[in-house]
């Protein structure tokens, strides 16, 4: 069996990724603890893309502030954090790679000690989530209205 196909480019409508390697997300915590991207984190997805890596998916990025399940998460819920997504996206096609953005809100499993927020979900119920020591919150049930306030990030923005 060959694996000429995965050095190969592939074409995806009108992106062309460069080969089929993909780096998925994977929670790295070398964000600022306000969601800014740091050099570190520019460094390491960029480290990648020069080894050979096509595609580099940006680990989950939050998209509103009471959504923050660590204290490191990346940040795109305010406009001053758009300058360092930008030159992180940046200095990925600059080492031969595409860039995508994994975007999420932590939802039950977020905590008021990172983000200074109650949490909010789609429900009351509590986080399963018993991988650390922290108190386990109830979050605030959100209504249609909420989770339009959560906000998307707008393509057109990066």
């Amino acid at each position: 069996m060959s694996l000429d196909p995965l050095f190969s480019p592939l074409q995806m409508g009108s992106l062309i990724l460069p080969n089929r390697l993909v780096m998925p997300p994977m929670t790295t915590n070398l964000a600022g603890p306000d969601g800014s991207v740091t050099d570190r984190l520019v460094d390491f997805c960029a480290t990648r893309a020069r080894g050979g890596v096509g595609t580099i998916i940006v680990e989950l990025s939050i998209v509103s502030v009471e959504g923050k399940r660590l204290p490191n998460n990346v940040g795109i819920w305010d406009d001053g954090q758009m300058e360092g997504l930008v030159r992180l996206a940046g200095a990925i096609r600059e080492a031969g790679a595409v860039a995508v953005i994994q975007i999420g809100h932590g939802g039950r499993d977020s905590n008021s000690l990172y983000s200074g927020q109650r949490p909010v979900a789609p429900s009351d119920l509590q986080s399963l989530f018993r991988g650390t020591t922290l108190e386990i919150e109830r979050p605030a049930q959100l209504d249609r209205d909420g989770i339009s306030r959560l906000g998307i990030p707008r393509q057109d923005r990066y």
